[in-house]
């Protein structure tokens, strides 16, 4: 199983969108997409595989706080420059 990394599936619903468009055209997929809740979970993979397993080695060099500050960053980077849309980030 290929975990999909947040830009191709950002690119993926980029993809949807225009195949949304082709059915009833750019300007009513955009106001159905402009009227949409989007709910965006990741970030598991990055805890299992690259801090929490044994052989991981970033749970050698930053404590379990310094990694979630680097994931988030990561995670607003890859969210800004993916899809710029008015984002509300809210990170739990």
């Amino acid at each position: 199983m290929k975990v999909l990394t947040v830009e191709e599936q950002f690119e993926m619903f980029n993809e949807y969108k225009q195949k949304v468009a082709s059915f009833i055209g750019a300007p009513a997929m955009e106001k159905l997409v402009s009227g949409a809740l989007f709910s965006l979970t990741f970030g598991g993979n990055d805890y299992i595989n690259n801090y929490l397993m044994p052989t991981a080695r970033s749970n050698k060099q930053y404590t379990l706080p310094q990694w979630q500050s680097i994931l988030i960053a990561q995670y607003k980077i890859q969210l800004t420059v993916s899809w710029n849309p008015q984002f509300v980030f809210d990170f739990v």
